[in-house]
């Protein structure tokens, strides 16, 4: 039987063995190098991460995300878990920034206000 190779995702510069899981939107990793408390304070604001071996060479490179979760299993295993926000989300997000901005600017014009 052959030996499993470890994996590593690599964030903001640290490596965390990891058991990563990839869908069409989303990416997991399940690891026992942070608490649920940590994941979530350093992973909420994590838009890119690597996917690496025992080599520590990227071999996935996954941008556009967004935190979706984190869980703890009665092991005491991190689930973190991403979306992947895809091309018409971004413009989506893009154009409704564009209009919420317009809408201020309409605002003021007319009312000399943000209301």
């Amino acid at each position: 039987m052959s030996e499993i190779s470890k994996e590593y995702v690599i964030m903001n510069n640290t490596n965390y063995e990891a058991i990563v899981m990839t869908e069409i939107d989303s990416i997991a990793f399940t690891t026992s190098d942070v608490s649920i408390q940590d994941a979530v304070e350093k992973f909420s604001n994590v838009t890119e991460l690597e996917v690496a071996g025992e080599d520590l060479k990227p071999y996935g490179i996954y941008k556009n995300l967004t935190f979706t979760s984190a869980t703890i299993d009665s092991n005491n295993l991190v689930t973190i878990k991403f979306h992947i926000v895809n091309y018409l989300e971004q413009r989506i997000a893009k154009l409704e920034t564009t209009q919420a901005e317009q809408d201020i600017a309409i605002s003021k014009l007319a009312f000399g206000g943000e209301e």
